[in-house]
């Protein structure tokens, strides 16, 4: 009925369907379908009722009722099995019981007259297989019931006595044998890298019996451990019976992006649920509805969480796949820390095979029984926020395609790069200003003369310091100047330092000098012999490119180099992480030095308010006015071109420098306009001019300079007297 309900019929119509269906015993898609999952039965048209094991209520549906029930099948049983393929095996007993059985080889089919009779059909060699099927011919009526049956048949109708067509087969549904142990139960997990380090008492069948006594107790604890590893979190657990003294203790030791404390505790406490749902499911006699057992724990909000079976999850809920999946068992309830050694215990076990899984890089599957749905991206579970999972595949595929269009990384060396660091480097690491400058700089949306020509006429495109043309991103720390060169190599020397003084092999910190000393014209592969073992590391970085290193942009196969040295040093609170986090920002702030020293010598104003270029236009721009003969000024201004006043103004004030170039323009601009009077004899008014053998008015340059004749506004008596 689920298809008719999607296919939007009207409400009569549904109750005719509905009278078909109960009237032809039809529960499901199958009962509707051939043996094969794809095809119609056509008996399910015919006007004999159904049979079932299952109660249907009686019902005579009409002609009419009937033709709706075969039109109704016909138009939407073939689209949802193009939709879905086919059906596949039988996850239930049938209600309705197949007459036709096949063995494994269909060799023999057979069809079932009465519980106590069957008859024999065999194969048929002479004839041709068809498109219909296999024939199958008569052999004999038998007592009793086939012994090789394993597969369900369907047959083509009409069937006679002699012969058939056999249609397609199924597997026969066989129901699932459970386990009768507990260690069978633990087994039948398909997840069996939970139990890698579990340690079990006997055979484990005493956990039943200590549940159902009181005499069990459970305790866990996690651990996580960031100066170590980042991704790696561990919760063990302790189950205990007070009266044989057996115990059962274990650890899940998981490796996620997502992993923290949260995740460790939620660990543990998953440990001992699923160790209690198999002695339930190697007891079923046991009713285990009203069983609640405590967790001795230091997180009760953990429980909590997990016995929350009505509450809804955020949309950015941490741990979600945990929490979820301890919702469906929920027989634990938190309990005061009475037995503390165990907790102490559980904190040791999972400390202990929390620093053994870091060392062996052996975790667990994070695929967790009663798990029915999991998504996962690239391969990786998605453990939190299924949203932010989804949002973070697409803005690195979105990063990708940036990157790779503007040619700032290239797109198989994008995930070269060890981009885990860069979110801590900029927002803790830096001021909210300088975080502004790194997105302009990496953006080339920095103010370099390239950007700036663009858009303002009046700025050159070269370097403010060596003069060099097209001064872009990349020629800040390229620039030749001598000033810029020896501050550039200091800053190379300090990277240097930092990198020996903090356990860097003094050979790799020696590569990384002389690469940046380079400036991008060599590569790193080039300053390594061939039998070199960075080899690879240096050509890492030649993919990912010199300009993406001065950004703090490093390769991951230097983290995989430094982290075993950085390991063995047993130093806590200096991790790999940390010092990838302090390379890289020594890395900016490298470049912004060059920078700042850049901007120094564009933008410094010593004095009057004014950049030293300012300065030095306006003196070039009054050292060519002096070079005006006075006879091109009009007489009243000569005296700006006078020795004595030269002079003055040569050892005066840029401003007062400017005040002269604006006295001198004025009084160009004043002689040029004498210039054009004296070539045509004025008069006020309009003059009557003769051009091409024509006459023409044309107003005179003094009527242009004359002011306007403004109409004024009349006054109040001429109003009075327009209104009367």
């Amino acid at each position: 009925m689920d298809i008719f309900l999607a296919a939007g019929y009207s409400t009569s119509l549904m109750e005719s369907l509905n009278r078909c269906r109960r009237f032809k015993c039809a529960h499901s898609l199958a009962d509707v379908l051939f043996a094969d999952g794809k095809t119609i039965n056509h008996e399910i048209f015919s006007d004999a009722p159904g049979e079932s094991t299952r109660l249907f209520s009686w019902e005579q549906p009409t002609r009419a009722h009937q033709l709706q029930w075969k039109s109704a099948i016909l138009d939407k049983v073939p689209q949802t099995i193009s939709r879905i393929g086919q059906l596949g095996k039988y996850i239930c007993q049938p209600h309705k019981q197949y007459k036709w059985l096949a063995s494994r080889d269909r060799e023999y089919v057979y069809h079932l007259l009465s519980s106590d009779e069957y008859r024999m059909y065999k194969r048929d060699y002479v004839h041709r297989i068809t498109r219909s099927g296999c024939r199958y011919n008569k052999i004999s009526t038998q007592p009793g019931q086939p012994s090789d049956v394993t597969l369900y048949a369907s047959v083509h109708p009409p069937i006679t006595s002699d012969s058939i067509i056999l249609h397609s087969t199924c597997d026969i549904f066989h129901e699932p044998t459970n386990p009768s142990t507990f260690m069978s139960c633990l087994s039948s997990y398909s997840n069996q890298s939970l139990w890698k380090n579990l340690e079990i008492d006997g055979d484990g069948d005493w956990l039943i019996k200590s549940i159902l006594q009181g005499t069990l107790l459970i305790s866990m604890d996690g651990s996580y451990m960031s100066d170590l590893s980042q991704s790696a979190c561990s919760g063990a657990f302790i189950l205990h019976c007070t009266e044989s003294k057996q115990e059962i203790k274990g650890c899940l030791v998981d490796e996620s992006h997502q992993a923290d404390n949260y995740r460790s505790e939620f660990l543990g406490a998953l440990g001992p649920l699923l160790l209690l749902r198999a002695a339930f499911m190697a007891n079923p006699q046991v009713d285990c509805s009203h069983i609640k057992l405590e967790l001795y724990c230091d997180n009760k909000g953990v429980v909590t969480r997990g016995n929350q079976v009505d509450a809804v999850l955020k949309p950015d809920q941490v741990q979600a796949d945990l929490i979820r999946l301890m919702r469906t068992y929920t027989r634990l309830i938190p309990a005061q820390l009475q037995w503390m050694h165990l907790n102490v215990r559980c904190d040791q076990l999972a400390k202990w095979y929390l620093v053994r899984a870091i060392q062996t890089g052996d975790y667990i599957d994070p695929t967790f029984p009663d798990e029915d749905i999991v998504l996962s991206i690239n391969s990786e579970k998605v453990r939190s926020s299924t949203k932010k999972a989804v949002y973070k595949h697409w803005g690195k595929q979105a990063a990708q395609d940036l990157f790779s269009r503007r040619d700032k990384v290239p797109r198989e060396s994008f995930d070269l790069i060890h981009w885990e660091i860069m979110p801590k480097v900029m927002m803790q690491g830096f001021p909210k200003t300088f975080q502004d400058w790194i997105t302009r700089h990496i953006s080339d949306f920095n103010g370099c003369n390239r950007y700036l020509s663009r858009w303002k006429p009046t700025v050159k495109n070269v370097c403010p310091s060596c003069g060099c043309s097209n001064e872009d991103t990349k020629h800040i720390t390229r620039c030749r100047e001598p000033t810029r060169t020896s501050l550039y190599h200091e800053g190379i020397n300090d990277i240097k330092n930092w990198m020996i003084t903090n356990h860097t092999p003094s050979h790799l910190a020696q590569l990384f000098s002389t690469y940046l000393s380079s400036r991008g014209e060599s590569t790193m592969e080039s300053l390594l012999p061939h039998n070199s073992s960075l080899i690879t590391l240096a050509r890492a970085q030649d993919l990912i490119g010199f300009d993406n290193l001065l950004v703090g942009r490093l390769p991951k196969l230097l983290i995989t180099t430094m982290e075993p040295i950085l390991a063995s040093l047993n130093n806590r609170k200096f991790t790999i992480h940390r010092w990838a986090q302090e390379l890289s920002r020594q890395l900016l702030l490298f470049t912004h030095r060059q920078w700042s020293y850049r901007n120094s010598t564009a933008h410094y104003k010593p004095s009057e308010g004014k950049t030293v270029a300012e300065h030095e236009l306006v003196d070039e721009q009054v050292r060519s006015l002096l070079l005006l003969p006075p006879s091109s000024l009009p007489l009243q201004h000569q005296h700006l071109l006078a020795q004595d006043q030269t002079k003055s103004l040569l050892n005066g004030t840029t401003t007062a420098k400017q005040f002269w170039i604006a006295d001198i323009r004025s009084a160009l601009a004043e002689a040029a306009l004498f210039r054009r009077l004296k070539r045509t004899k004025y008069k006020k008014g309009i003059v009557r001019m003769r051009r091409h053998n024509k006459i023409k008015l044309v107003p005179t340059v003094l009527l242009v300079l004359l002011p306007p004749d403004i109409a004024k506004e009349k006054g109040m008596k001429w109003k009075k007297r327009r209104q009367k």
